[in-house]
């Protein structure tokens, strides 16, 4: 019965439409609360040096000049810039006074839709929150592309802030909600973020060398691209951010392009028409190809997705763009905030706080760096339940305690500050839901364990035939095979991530290995991580695994995942075509995750060639991102022997080492 459920495969195109609407819906809503340039190796003619394709779009193809931060534009990337700017480091301004108006209760002072005017003459548009005595404080910025008269900012950390004794500075980043300028994501961040840094610090309100700023998803990137070199500013709260927008940015996840790029920056610049933006064509957008014709379907050109496209390879366009670089300038104290189910950007969250510990180390200034993960989706708190998963109310914490205990103890010195836990790390562990402790991550006494697939050949059409064992395969083994292809891709359900994958696993274009029934407790603390031996006759295809926490009722609940483009098999500077002669072996890096498998579940590792349309489809014909319509099913050939043993690598912790008292508001 098994072997013929297994077989059932979503291939109605109505039915992929419908839940694709679902898919779209998640994307929207989430998007609205938050070497040498790749050539075509087969079946592109190369383009010439410019072209005007049919939708009067201009294409450019040219020579990569050079890695490096200091590599010149490349053709098609929009320089967007006033004339005759001002040098930032001249760049002094004069105190700007402005009139306030008091709450009706007197605990808090406004002014809104203030004019400041950047190095380069831009006006951006800002609104300020000032505690109730006429005094100087320590101030709180965060500039976004969201509309800052939005409850987070008006009615949530505003007040919050004000009367906790902080000034709160909200600002709309330049092109957006009235401020002047051209918006162009991420490209004037830093420059416009230090320029209010030094604005800021002309003002008789502010407490000289007490700057702090906030920000979730784009308005904590942006607030990172500005902490170099801005010695005023001593802390800093950010929430589900990137640390690169090519590798972990919401934009791509592991050099591969997901479908909220394009979505996210539709939203940004049509958030004050929201009847234009439920009127776009989204289903025919989402199914369309070439991908670089995407946002004319919409009606709405953008010039970053346009430019990612332009760019399928790390240089120097995501380079310029990168945190990864910047590390080792940000002197200050970051608590980064980040979720479970925020797929896009989880691991840029973990990665960002690693490496500032690191660099904190080399100054001698350990301690400054805390990390935060709970099993939310959009941000601290955002929902105690996705789907069928109830986390329980205990996954909340006391979020304002949390931010202004932070800003207290790094901007007023407040050594005794409330509402920060005893330890560095906190995370909320999921199948037992529960907070622990921690001391740092990656977490000490981890051990890599092995689970080595095993299968008859079998393990697309029946969960019984996939396995997972702690054995190393003694010979040679069946080998496992799907046909990934493009138009008929293998759909997540939501973004979100937490939806029974059975249907999914159903599907004989997925491969599934399953563990034996636990007799004890695991727990898995760290990054997971998949080897697998894989042949394909194409020149170019995707893997994307996910590990799965399956209950007693079969329940599959994902827990981790990763992608693998497979052009990138030996770097991402230099993508190469594969070879069909060729058995490679891929290193897929799963995303972060906490969870404790409990006894009488199982661990499941799900094998698969697309999961669309949280990541783009690869349309494994080897030709140049997004610039053709042509499609091509992929053979995937999976090994699992004696000499190719592909094998899922978990990260885990010893149960009864933990600490279980949690975390100490």
């Amino acid at each position: 019965m098994i072997s013929k459920i297994k077989t059932i495969s979503f291939r109605s195109s109505a039915g992929k439409r419908s839940v694709l609407r679902q898919v779209l819906g998640a994307i929207l809503f989430a998007a609205t609360c938050s070497c040498q340039t790749y050539q075509p190796f087969e079946y592109f003619t190369p383009l010439s040096s410019a072209f005007i394709d049919n939708t009067g779009k201009r294409w450019v193809t040219a020579p990569f000049p050079g890695p490096g931060p200091h590599a010149p534009p490349g053709p098609g990337l929009l320089a967007f810039s006033a004339s005759d700017p001002v040098d930032a480091d001249e760049y002094r301004p004069a105190s700007q006074p402005f009139p306030l108006t008091p709450l009706t209760d007197g605990s808090f002072r406004t002014a809104s839709d203030i004019e400041v005017r950047v190095s380069d003459g831009t006006i951006l548009m800002t609104d300020f929150y000032f505690p109730a005595a006429q005094e100087s404080y320590p101030v709180i910025l965060e500039r976004t592309p969201n509309d800052r008269k939005m409850p987070r900012f008006s009615e949530k950390l505003g007040p919050l802030f004000a009367r906790n004794g902080f000034i709160y500075v909200v600002q709309s980043v330049r092109g957006l909600n009235g401020s002047g300028g051209t918006f162009y994501p991420f490209r004037n961040e830093a420059d416009d973020g230090r320029d209010m840094h030094k604005w800021i610090a002309g003002q008789p309100w502010f407490s000289s060398g007490r700057l702090g700023a906030v920000g979730k998803e784009y308005g904590a990137y942006a607030a990172l691209l500005a902490a170099p070199h801005s010695p005023m500013l001593k802390a800093m709260i950010v929430e589900n951010c990137s640390s690169d927008l090519f590798m972990n940015g919401g934009f791509y996840l592991d050099g591969v392009p997901m479908t909220g790029c394009l979505y996210s920056e539709v939203t940004w610049r049509l958030q004050d028409s929201p009847a234009t933006i439920g009127n776009l064509r989204w289903d025919d957008s989402l199914f369309h190809l070439p991908l670089r014709e995407m946002d004319d379907i919409l009606g709405h050109l953008l010039f970053f997705w346009d430019d990612c496209l332009l760019h399928p390879s790390y240089d120097y366009y995501w380079e310029e763009l990168s945190l990864f670089g910047l590390y080792d300038r940000i002197d200050t104290a970051v608590l980064h905030i980040g979720g479970w189910h925020s797929q896009k950007d989880l691991g840029g969250t973990v990665s960002n706080f690693i490496a500032m510990s690191e660099a904190d180390a080399l100054r001698g200034r350990s301690g400054r760096q805390s990390l935060l993960i709970g099993p939310w989706s959009n941000g601290i708190n955002s929902e105690s339940s996705l789907g069928f998963c109830d986390f329980t109310k205990n996954c909340f914490i006391d979020e304002n305690a949390r931010f202004t205990g932070w800003f207290a103890k790094w901007l007023k010195d407040d050594a005794s500050a409330k509402g920060l836990p005893d330890s560095l790390v906190q995370v909320f562990c999921t199948g037992s839901n529960e907070w622990k402790a921690l001391a740092d991550w990656p977490v000490e006494g981890v051990v890599y364990e092995p689970y080595f697939l095993h299968s008859n050949g079998d393990a697309n059409e029946s969960w019984d035939d996939g396995s997972l064992t702690f054995s190393h395969p003694e010979g040679f083994e069946e080998i496992d095979s799907f046909l990934s292809d493009p138009d008929d891709p293998v759909l997540s359900e939501l973004e979100l991530g937490t939806d029974d994958q059975r249907p999914v696993e159903r599907r004989d274009d997925v491969l599934t290995y399953t563990s034996s029934v636990l007799t004890e407790d695991i727990v898995i603390i760290g990054s997971p991580q998949v080897v697998l031996h894989m042949n394909t006759t194409v020149p170019d295809t995707d893997l994307f695994v996910m590990l799965t926490d399956v209950d007693e009722y079969g329940f599959s609940r994902p827990v981790s995942q990763g992608v693998r483009r497979v052009r990138f098999h030996n770097s991402f500077q230099t993508p190469s075509a594969i070879s069909p002669s060729d058995i490679n072996e891929y290193i897929l890096d799963l995303t972060p995750c906490a969870n404790r498998f409990l006894a009488g579940h199982s661990i499941r590792l799900n094998i698969m060639g697309s999961y669309f349309p949280f990541i783009t489809r690869n349309q494994n014909t080897g030709s140049s991102i997004g610039q053709d319509s042509e499609t091509r099913s992929a053979p995937v050939f999976i090994l699992h022997d004696f000499d190719y043993p592909s094998r899922l690598v978990l990260p885990v912790a010893d149960p009864t080492a933990w600490d279980t008292e949690g975390i100490k508001e």
